[in-house]
């Protein structure tokens, strides 16, 4: 297992321990779903601070995608803003634009992923996940964010087994992201 492997199996395994931690603690086994942005975060900047040199565009807008994800979701504002500030921010035009961008960049980063240069072609592997990301933008229900990122889990697994790309590490980060969703999927349901 490649060392960004072992980080996205570390970072993964603590998600679930948590959840474990709660079964001991509160008697139910209860992920941090409302932290999954944050996690997600933690999870991209382990594995592309390991990988610096071997960034490229299509990592930066995954980077940018979770920033941004990590600035939108309340986690921050809870601890410096009130209920009543947390409101007046939701309405505030702001709030939908960084929301935009967030799905934009992702939508951006599977574009980018399904191009091959040498064949000039697009995946369809990555296509199926850059149009569900672009159905992000019509105010989904909650299971198609994690229906989304189970998908990229799915498509990541395949393009792994095929071998069309040679040991690239943002493919244990969707894996990653893909396991994290699919665990939260159960409780949104």
């Amino acid at each position: 297992m490649s060392p960004s492997g072992k980080s996205v199996a570390v970072i993964v395994l603590s998600y679930v321990l948590f959840g474990l931690f709660n079964l001991f603690q509160f008697g139910t086994f209860v992920l941090p779903v409302t932290y999954t942005e944050l996690v997600i975060f933690i999870l991209v900047t382990t594995v592309f601070v390991q990988h610096l040199k071997y960034l490229n565009r299509a990592h930066l807008s995954l980077f940018t995608f979770s920033l941004t994800g990590l600035i939108i979701h309340p986690f921050l504002w809870e601890i410096f803003l009130n209920q009543q500030q947390q409101y007046q921010l939701y309405d505030s035009i702001v709030f939908d634009v960084l929301s935009i961008v967030k799905w934009m960049l992702l939508a951006l980063f599977f574009l980018l992923l399904s191009y091959d240069r040498e064949k000039h072609m697009l995946k369809i592997e990555w296509l199926v996940p850059s149009l569900i990301s672009l159905g992000c933008l019509l105010n989904p229900p909650m299971w198609y964010f994690p229906f989304l990122f189970i998908v990229s889990g799915f498509s990541a697994f395949y393009t792994l087994r095929r071998r069309t790309v040679g040991g690239d590490f943002t493919m244990d980060v969707l894996i990653g992201i893909g396991v994290i969703y699919f665990l939260n999927l159960f409780f949104l349901v």
